[in-house]
């Protein structure tokens, strides 16, 4: 079953009820997890083909990393799957959701033949919203040199939801972040996770989203963090979790089937993805315009935050807030900013500080409950200078994404800030009590406005009449929407529906703003 973030918010209400399911159903526990085997990232400078592409620009640059952006959803499954083929010695992957549509099995596949030919592949997934089915992951994770681990899974497998329910202190608290990295030398970090809507070919509705692709010595430190996730009590192999006896027949049947599949996905993507190892190198030779060189800092809350500590992306991304001195751009998909984070907007505008936020609106949050958490802070913001606009779901940008986004309805799943027109954070961390308290996040703060300025130009795009609405207040001091392209106000939110009004304003109601 796929479980998603909403279900996770909605779910608080049943807390209370919790313990005593505990009692009325079987409680099912974790195995022992003391025996996994631990492994490390490959030295840096072990000798491999990418370095004749990036060694020289790296050496041009001593101290400083090369960084660029991925913001554009086609651009962002071709690196990826540029990666899988040129990694010739490790391929380390984590993220929050891994899909099981045309985005998700390519990859898959493209990672099992990586491992087929040499490359060791490790793969570390958060439980909640897996929709893979174990024994698919177990047949993959058979492969001596593909292994697969379960962060913080739920011990019943065959119901989830209900092992939700009744583990809910434990498994309320998540991995979110998000990772791809090849041989120690070139890693994507960001906002997305592993799915058609992040890569612009899903047919229902697909993501704005941001990410960056990195080479030089901040890959090192990026791969440090994956080993601790990876190496942690948390993290499950999925032989642990999934126990019942495949033969080779059952293991061989499933990667048949994904096979096929993938071939099918492969050849319908709406864009051609390169499937020529030269052609993908002759793309990474051409990066070398792309990149930006700075210092950049990796900040990324340790696993032991499941233990209710060591809260790094939250304390450090508050020193970067309060030292602002001119202005701060801000694109994030879940914000709940919280009355002290209000009053400290308030004091920041009235010494002639700029604060601009870009969020969700109604109808373009896939995350009702977290919509509803913002919207109770709207007027406060406006009131304390903030500037905020909120994302279409008729987003013009579409029209720029691969076709199947020309019609469905956009969304926002970014996580960026611009700082003084100077430093970047670009990760995982949306500005809400979640990813404050309970989930674990990692983000990039790099330190250039050569960097800055490009980031700035995407976020204003995010800002334009076509792809944002303006909120203001009116003469009495009620909420209002903007459409910038025709001046026309909305008492209420543009394009929602009363059902998507109620359910707002009942959720509000609820004490669900700690789950957010």
């Amino acid at each position: 079953m796929l479980l998603t973030r909403q279900y996770l918010a909605t779910c608080y209400v049943y807390f209370f009820f919790s313990s005593v399911v505990a009692v009325l159903t079987n409680c099912a526990s974790l195995p022992d997890n003391s025996q996994r085997q631990a492994s490390y990232t490959i030295d840096p400078h072990t000798p491999s083909a990418i370095d004749q592409i990036f060694d020289p620009m790296i050496a041009a640059h001593p101290g400083l990393s090369g960084v660029s952006l991925l913001h554009e959803p086609e651009a962002a499954l071709r690196a990826r799957n540029a990666m899988t083929a040129l990694a010739e010695h490790s391929l380390d992957v984590q993220t929050y959701i891994w899909a099981n549509d045309k985005a998700g099995r390519i990859l898959t596949q493209r990672l099992l033949e990586a491992a087929d030919r040499g490359v060791r592949v490790r793969i570390l997934l958060d439980d909640f919203t897996l929709a893979t089915a174990d024994k698919y992951l177990a047949a993959l994770a058979s492969h001596p040199l593909l292994e697969i681990r379960i962060f913080n899974p739920i011990a019943r497998r065959s119901s989830k939801s209900l092992g939700f329910i009744t583990e809910i202190k434990r498994v309320n608290q998540r991995m979110h972040n998000k990772l791809f990295i090849l041989d120690n030398k070139v890693a994507i970090a960001g906002g997305r996770n592993l799915g058609d809507n992040y890569f612009g070919i899903k047919d229902s509705y697909n993501s704005r989203d941001i990410d960056v692709i990195t080479i030089g010595p901040v890959v090192n430190e990026i791969s440090q963090s994956f080993d601790e996730y990876w190496n942690s009590d948390w993290a499950y192999p999925v032989d642990k979790i999934y126990t019942r006896d495949m033969d080779e027949q059952d293991i061989e049947a499933l990667r048949q089937e994904l096979k096929q599949q993938s071939i099918i996905d492969f050849s319908s993507t709406p864009f051609e993805l390169d499937n020529n190892k030269e052609a993908m190198i002759n793309r990474a030779i051409n990066y070398e315009d792309h990149f930006v060189w700075a210092p950049i800092q990796v900040i990324f809350d340790r696993a032991e935050k499941l233990r209710g500590d060591n809260k790094n992306v939250a304390v450090q991304f508050a020193t970067v807030i309060g030292e602002v001195e001119n202005e701060m751009l801000a694109e994030i998909a879940y914000f709940v900013p919280g009355n002290d984070v209000v009053s400290s907007f308030a004091d920041a505008s009235e010494k002639g500080i700029r604060i601009r936020f870009l969020t969700n609106s109604m109808t373009s949050t896939e995350v009702l409950p977290a919509y509803a958490g913002f919207s109770s802070y709207r007027k406060q913001l406006l009131e304390a200078g903030v500037e905020l606009y909120e994302y279409r779901s008729d987003a013009e940008e579409r029209q720029t994404w691969p076709e199947p986004s020309h019609n469905s309805p956009s969304r926002l799943h970014s996580k960026t800030f611009v700082v003084d027109q100077r430093y970047s954070f670009i990760g995982s961390f949306n500005f809400d009590p979640r990813s404050v308290d309970l989930n674990t996040e990692i983000g990039l703060l790099i330190d250039s406005r050569e960097f800055a300025a490009q980031v700035t130009e995407v976020l204003n795009e995010g800002v334009r009449p076509g792809n944002a609405w303006k909120l203001q207040l009116d003469e009495n001091d009620k909420v209002q929407w903007l459409n910038q392209e025709n001046g026309e106000l909305w008492s209420k939110a543009p394009y929602s529906s009363w059902w998507q009004r109620f359910q707002t304003g009942f959720l509000r109601m609820l004490p669900i703003e700690s789950q957010l």
